[in-house]
């Protein structure tokens, strides 16, 4: 608790200049901002009006602090008396207060998992939680897992025993999305978060006979992480489905142009929309099989013999409808600058429209 309480007083000494010491109910530190310790007086906690208590003759104000995890108050000081400094120890008491307000020490490990990855808890209890529940530092691999809802037990179960470590873990985040925390230790450093994405799929596939569709976000060092990447994978998976994306395995850094594209206005997508989608492109975008063999074109690194080898079609073929998205577009995606416009064409035609092919 003392590092956590430091943690959250650093930042009150950051935001607001004022040094503050906490004291728990029997006198002892706990942390403080200044270069010593406000000294702590034994004051019954009857003795405080409204949670506040000031030493005229030494010029201190206590006040209490009261953290849910805890059955007695902390006691805290802060130099000087008066309404000021009495506004300022209820701002800094609502601060402390305020950071562990969705503490419980009752949670399980899991829940407290899912509370860190949800974001309903602040830094203070995450760093809480990662020492109550013996979460360590290190290097992760974030992933989210959608799976349908009525396999989505049977795949937890099996994840849980799949792991290789004690610090691996798995829990529900909705009915249909598991997140998959990996603990990479120094033995498993080799193995990329892309390949590991990959044997998850598959392992899920040849043990439970089920198709899921997994998305890592960003490797992250310990649990303060959790949540961004997190969230960054959920989005993965969400941009995936909408813009039908081949493939069960995915990585957040894939959508960073959608996600970008979709933090626009919609005013402005609009104007582009109406600037850059004539009826030729449309009709282009609107053609699966010209889109498919744009889209394999670009994750085959724009090389037209592993291209026409993957979509099974000859060179010829394959030729023809580049040509023809040139001549409709007026962009050679053989050239990478147009491949990448054509690729944000794509996302900005369907940004915000039902696709008929759907």
């Amino acid at each position: 608790m003392r590092e956590e309480l430091q943690h959250v007083l650093n930042d009150v000494k950051k935001k607001t200049s004022l040094d503050v010491s906490v004291f728990d109910f029997l006198g002892e530190p706990v942390a403080n901002t200044g270069d010593a310790s406000l000294p702590c007086r034994n004051i019954r906690t009857e003795e405080f009006n409204d949670g506040i208590y000031q030493d005229e003759k030494n010029k201190l104000t206590y006040f209490l602090i009261n953290v849910r995890a805890y059955a007695q108050p902390f006691r805290g000081v802060i130099a000087g008396v008066g309404d000021m400094v009495s506004n300022y120890a209820y701002m800094v008491s609502a601060i402390i207060e305020n950071s562990f307000r969705n503490f419980n020490p009752d949670l399980s490990k899991s829940d407290a998992l899912v509370s860190i990855l949800s974001g309903k808890v602040s830094v203070a209890e995450v760093k809480l939680m990662k020492e109550r529940y013996s979460i360590p530092d290190g290097t992760y691999y974030v992933f989210a897992i959608s799976v349908s809802e009525e396999n989505v037990g049977e795949v937890l179960n099996f994840l849980t025993s799949f792991s290789t470590s004690d610090n691996d873990e798995c829990v529900i985040m909705k009915s249909d999305v598991l997140c998959y925390l990996k603990h990479v230790d120094f033995q498993e450093e080799g193995i990329g978060i892309s390949d590991f994405a990959v044997m998850l799929c598959e392992n899920i596939r040849d043990e439970l006979s089920l198709d899921v569709k997994v998305c890592s976000g960003r490797v992250v060092k310990g649990a303060e992480g959790f949540r961004d990447s997190y969230e960054e994978a959920l989005t993965g998976l969400r941009l995936a489905k909408i813009f039908s994306y081949p493939g069960k395995v995915y990585s957040y850094k894939e959508f960073l142009i959608v996600d970008l594209l979709e933090e626009l206005p919609k005013n402005i997508i609009d104007r582009y929309k109406g600037k850059l989608l004539d009826e030729s492109t449309v009709a282009i975008l609107r053609d699966s099989d010209m889109t498919g063999t744009a889209e394999a074109f670009m994750n085959h690194s724009l090389n037209l013999s592993e291209t026409a080898r993957s979509l099974y079609i000859h060179r010829n073929t394959l030729m023809y409808r580049l040509d023809k998205i040139e001549r409709d577009t007026g962009l050679n995606i053989r050239v990478f600058s147009d491949a990448v416009t054509f690729r944000i064409l794509e996302i900005i035609y369907r940004m915000g429209t039902n696709n008929e092919e759907k």
